[in-house]
């Protein structure tokens, strides 16, 4: 994975715990980058996966995190990523979005 999505997605995380707020534009951003990279190399949805909570857990401000902050903002970002992951791949000529349904392949 190229290092620009997953520099710009670990920047928008730090960012927003330690703003202390969720910070959802700039994880959107973030996250539309890291997709579209992840789509360039035709990574699966779950390896993209692998890598957003490879990411999150790399980040020392995430360790300390209580459970009932850490959980929901951890759920709130894989559901978004993969929301994106395939948004990408409408908006994508370069990807079909055929490739993505259980009998394309």
């Amino acid at each position: 994975m190229p290092a620009h999505g997953v520099a710009a997605l670990r920047a928008a995380l730090q960012a927003s715990v330690q703003r202390g707020d969720a910070g959802e534009d700039e994880l959107r951003r973030a996250l539309a980058l890291f997709a579209t990279e992840a789509r360039r190399r035709e990574l699966r949805p779950e390896q993209l996966l692998v890598l957003l909570k490879e990411a999150w857990r790399s980040l020392p401000e995430i360790r300390v995190l209580r459970p009932v902050v850490r959980d929901p903002r951890l759920e709130w970002l894989v559901s978004e990523a993969i929301r994106t992951y395939y948004a990408v791949a409408r908006r994508s000529p370069a990807v079909s979005p055929e490739a993505d349904r259980p009998e394309a392949r």
